[in-house]
């Protein structure tokens, strides 16, 4: 087999690969992760500038066959101190079909839950996913190049 007709070959798996690349870049969750323990500005009247979105797929390993959710829990310490509540927000995985297990879960120190709710859009603002990654945007001119290669061929 000659050289082209190998590189010919690779060029379509090259494009497959690369917008399979270009998907994932994109579609990953983006959840803010904080605690009133650590940051009391994670509570209500949250200003989003003022904190950081984290990357649920950096916690994925163990969590293959899961989703990735976005949740916030307020808890309070016991029922006697209800106003007295402190705020999680974080990512959590579970199965799709049992997702409403990430609220039945135990509250830190076995506190009051007040509060969980879970969404699967980033920064749970029902914001849609359409907007394309900065990989994304950077990698999109070699898609073309490779696919209108491939497609010449």
């Amino acid at each position: 087999m000659s050289s082209s007709a190998s590189s010919s070959t690779l060029r379509p798996w090259a494009a497959v690969l690369l917008a399979v690349l270009l998907a994932r870049a994109g579609g990953a969750l983006k959840c803010f992760r904080c605690e009133t323990g650590t940051d009391p500005r994670c509570r209500d009247h949250f200003e989003q500038s003022q904190h950081e979105l984290f990357d649920c797929e950096e916690t994925r390993y163990g969590h293959a066959t899961m989703e990735a959710y976005c949740k916030k829990l307020v808890y309070a310490v016991d029922q006697y101190h209800l106003q007295q509540n402190d705020t999680i927000r974080a990512c959590a995985w579970a199965r799709p079909e049992d997702s409403d297990s990430i609220c039945r879960e135990s509250t830190p120190n076995n506190g009051y839950q007040l509060h969980c709710s879970i969404c699967r859009a980033d920064q749970c603002n029902g914001a849609p996913q359409l907007a394309a990654s900065a990989a994304g945007l950077l990698l999109l001119p070699a898609l073309v190049a490779v696919a209108s290669g491939a497609a010449r061929l």
